[in-house]
């Protein structure tokens, strides 16, 4: 009887052991899974390195002398759209297109002189509409804007203007 006593008591003395156990392995996997990252959304980042790439290249829309180029500053006759498709090399086109304005300093107005110019038009006209959506999903397409101030060099002088981009990202 003694002996089916001590199991008793050591039986009783595990079940609290036992219980702390069990918590202590769910907050260990709670928290291995907290960090444990399964999707990763990178498309602000995608929209940013192509709005960069565009603005700072120096075969793309900025000026350029002899000597250097100046990112910030827009040479009017490469504002183009078939010089930004020569200037740029994308492998795979369906999956973004960029709607390049010049807007007078009131950020309204069409800046004189100068057109819109696309970076792959077909798939931003395809694009556009799925991003006004704002629809979740693989399916759909995601619209950044951006406006920023820029020198234009013109026939031999500058004059201050609004750059707006446009930038429309498929969903993958």
């Amino acid at each position: 009887m003694n002996n089916k006593g001590s199991i008793l008591a050591d039986m009783t003395q595990f079940i609290p052991r036992f219980i702390f156990l069990v918590i202590a392995v769910v907050c260990l996997v709670v928290f291995i899974k907290g960090f444990i990252v399964v999707n990763v959304n990178v498309q602000d980042a995608e929209e940013m390195v192509l709005t960069n790439r565009l603005l700072f290249s120096p075969t793309a829309i900025s000026y350029e002398d002899e000597f250097r180029s100046y990112p910030g500053t827009i040479d009017l006759p490469r504002f183009t759209s078939e010089h930004l498709e020569k200037s740029t090399s994308y492998t795979n086109s369906n999956t973004f297109a960029m709607k390049l304005e010049l807007l007078k300093t009131n950020g309204k107005d069409p800046y004189p002189n100068s057109n819109t110019a696309y970076l792959h038009q077909t798939t931003y006209d395809k694009l556009e509409p799925l991003a006004r959506t704002k629809l979740p999903g693989s399916g759909s397409a995601k619209l950044y804007e951006r406006r920023m101030y820029v020198t234009v060099k013109g026939e031999n002088r500058y004059q201050q203007a609004v750059l707006k981009i446009t930038t429309v990202i498929a969903n993958s």
